[in-house]
């Protein structure tokens, strides 16, 4: 079994601002099926990849913050979370 690419997303967090503000979704047409009995997973892939697009991922989730704005996860001295540091 080969393996293959059927997406990928990403989001864009600017450095200033630390927080996703624009992302995009990439589905390969060749890895696409049309058969009526594979659409369910077609749906979760792209419902999968849309949420990454839209920021939701493990490696964003120290960067949320609250409704007022303020960051969720301690930040250090250069105002971003410490991450993978004991």
């Amino acid at each position: 079994m080969t393996a293959s690419l059927i997406a990928s997303s990403s989001a864009l967090l600017p450095s200033s601002l630390l927080r996703p503000i624009a992302g995009h979704a990439n589905l390969c047409p060749s890895s696409i099926s049309t058969k009526r009995q594979e659409l369910d997973i077609l749906l979760s892939t792209v419902k999968h990849e849309m949420l990454h697009a839209l920021g939701f991922s493990v490696s964003l989730f120290a960067f949320y913050r609250d409704p007022e704005g303020n960051p969720l996860t301690p930040r250090g001295d250069n105002g971003k979370p410490n991450l993978n540091e004991e």
